[in-house]
């Protein structure tokens, strides 16, 4: 997809648009930088949609059971926090 140079490429720093496709040792250093860097941002967002998720799934959870609370997840929140 080459997502990562194409989003280097529109650097306002000349050096780095220069590297952005380059297999010099500095460009892919850069690349792999935004690789983790939109890896990141994407797993944040990801993240908190999730919780979000949880808190509108559980949001009577005052009116549960303490057995239900203790020892009878559900499955998205089984694997949400899992």
């Amino acid at each position: 997809l080459k997502l990562d140079a194409k989003l280097l490429s529109l650097s306002k720093d000349p050096k780095v648009r220069k590297e952005a496709y380059a297999m010099t040792p500095l460009g892919i250093k850069n690349r792999v930088y935004m690789d983790s860097t939109v890896q990141s941002l994407l797993s944040s967002i990801l993240s908190s949609a999730l919780a979000f998720h949880l808190l509108y799934v559980h949001r009577n959870w005052r009116e549960y059971s303490g057995e239900r609370l203790l020892f009878d997840p559900d499955p998205l929140t089984f694997y949400y926090c899992s």
